[in-house]
């Protein structure tokens, strides 16, 4: 399909046999609107160095004190460039809306496809609102108005800021984030596209600058500035000191089994270098190997780089150990000088000293937070449509809208879902502690995804062969094989550290329950809609031997 051209979803199909072997129908109704930059924009909000890692670099020296922080994020920035270059060739041989559904479904089958797709991606995401309700109302906003309010004695921003740190404040910021999902997405992938460039391009120039600013400040110019600033807007004198005094002890030694160990942590932030497969059928150039390793390796590379160099510079001018005090301050609920949580905006806004600056972080903030979740909603409901097509869901599911050219069906039904689980992540703080299981469950579903990888050109021989991926191989091996491999052995390491280290939580019952749930959900979904079409005569040996159309 042409860039520009635009399919009636209701037209008749155009069936043409494939070069794997299978036949392909092309007449969804949706349409490229995507550019392999505006993938390479997307790929890189979805790992989000500002916003999720905000937190991230004192929660890896809390979890394992002996962690070098740069090097772990470099540890699982290389494993996760093997994922990269693993789903770039895998959207080139199968360049279809759906994503990790289509690539699995047609390897492994619809059994296993849903089981993983459905169940550690769909359902998962269901949890967008309540979880980016929080980080918007903790991490972007409630500590901005507190320390801005502080900083020019505007007591009113000061009372919003706190209040936006209470659950209501939370709530009211999930619901922003489940209808602001659902806005961005019902209008297609071409304003989304132009949302994101205008959000994108402003917040990675403040970045930049912070970064160059903490570079250039002194050793000691955060230790002097925070002890000015707590002192003079809340009362409280020494706060540096106080904070590595209330933070418990701290070993400063380096220990390779720690950094590796880290490394778990950063993959919770890195894992998605190529989320954009799940809207490939609405990519241009999306068979092209070239354009696909720009918009996942080259998204991967840049994240990982820049949580390296955000982590040495935390280390260089902040310090491991009141990056370690801070954050165990701040998790394990004890009293903290600190007037709001120890992320990355924080430690700038001290750096920068200065409510012009205060004002600067935040907006670079809200930038790189604005389109983070919206991304739910392209990955939920396109692989909600690919199902639908399959007829594991109702054909309802797939419709596209012939006015909008996107799935609105699946849109509104994942949004309606999200409203009532945002009040449960909010209220029930049970439910809050379940979300590194969260990350645990999309982690092994792309897992699951390289393991399809490996198999491709075996499994799908024609297909395989056809395709433009052919042509790479690494010692003698098809080289998808050799990156799902390798980041296979990663994802394995990781879940058996979640399933072993108390530290992560999710080897608890809770924990365990989630991932069982949603697991469970998915297997129901499956077996239902087999044993419906088994009654209506409705099933097909060749169900998942032709791609989804376009």
């Amino acid at each position: 399909m042409s860039s520009g051209h635009r399919v009636a979803p209701n037209a008749t199909a155009d069936v043409s046999e494939s070069a794997g072997g299978g036949f392909q129908r092309k007449s969804s109704g949706l349409v490229r609107d995507f550019s392999p930059m505006d993938s390479w924009i997307y790929n890189v909000l979805a790992i989000n160095p500002v916003v999720v890692g905000a937190l991230t670099f004192g929660l890896v020296l809390l979890t394992y004190p002996g962690a070098n922080l740069w090097l772990t994020f470099v540890i699982a920035g290389l494993f996760c460039c093997a994922e990269a270059v693993t789903y770039a060739l895998f959207a080139t041989a199968m360049p279809r809306s759906g994503g990790d559904y289509v690539m699995q479904s047609r390897v492994l089958g619809g059994g296993v496809a849903t089981f993983f797709s459905f169940g550690g991606i769909v359902l998962s995401l269901c949890f967008t609102a309540g979880i980016f309700g929080f980080i918007l109302s903790s991490v972007v906003l409630a500590p901005f108005l507190v320390v801005l309010g502080a900083q020019t004695n505007a007591h009113w921003l000061t009372s919003a800021g706190t209040w936006l740190g209470t659950d209501w404040g939370v709530f009211v910021c999930a619901l922003f984030v489940a209808i602001q999902g659902l806005l961005v997405n019902i209008r297609g992938l071409a304003l989304y596209g132009r949302i994101q460039r205008w959000a994108f391009w402003p917040g990675l120039v403040l970045l930049a600058f912070f970064m160059i600013l903490t570079l250039a400040s002194s050793g000691n110019t955060f230790h002097h500035n925070l002890d000015a600033f707590m002192g003079s807007h809340f009362g409280t004198q020494h706060a540096y000191a106080k904070t590595l005094a209330a933070g418990g002890s701290f070993s400063s030694g380096f220990s390779l089994s720690a950094t590796i160990k880290g490394s778990v942590i950063a993959a919770f932030l890195l894992i998605f270098p190529a989320y954009s497969v799940q809207q490939a059928g609405e990519i241009r150039r999306a068979g092209s190997v070239r354009a696909n390793l720009l918009s996942t390796l080259g998204a991967e590379a840049f994240c990982f780089v820049a949580m390296a160099l955000l982590g040495a510079l935390l280390v260089a001018k902040v310090g491991s150990h009141f990056l370690f005090a801070s954050t165990s301050l701040y998790f394990g609920g004890g009293h903290t000088p600190l007037p709001v949580p120890p992320f990355l905006g924080f430690f700038f806004i001290v750096i920068g000293n200065s409510p012009v600056l205060t004002v600067l972080v935040l907006v670079m903030s809200v930038c790189w937070a604005f389109m983070l979740p919206t991304n739910a909603w392209v990955g939920g409901s396109r692989i909600m449509m690919a199902m639908s097509f399959d007829q594991i869901l109702p054909a309802w599911f797939g419709r596209v809208d012939r006015r909008l050219h996107v799935p609105l069906n699946s849109l509104l039904v994942f949004t309606a879902v999200m409203f009532p689980l945002a009040a449960l992540y909010v209220f029930a703080p049970s439910i809050q502690q379940l979300t590194i299981s969260y990350f645990i469950i999309l982690l092994t579903a792309f897992g699951a995804t390289m393991v399809a990888g490996i198999v491709f050109p075996w499994v799908r021989p024609r297909m395989y062969q056809a395709s433009a991926i052919a042509k790479y191989k690494l010692f003698g091996l098809p080289l998808i094989s050799v990156t799902g491999t390798i980041f296979l052995v990663f994802v394995v390491y990781c879940d058996y550290q979640a399933l072993t280290a108390d530290a992560l939580g999710v080897n608890s019952t809770k924990g365990l329950s989630f991932l069982a749930g949603l697991w469970g959900v998915a297997f129901i979904v499956y077996w239902a809609s087999k044993l419906y079409r088994r009654s209506r005569s409705e099933l097909s040996s060749t169900q998942y031997q032709e791609l989804p159309i376009e």
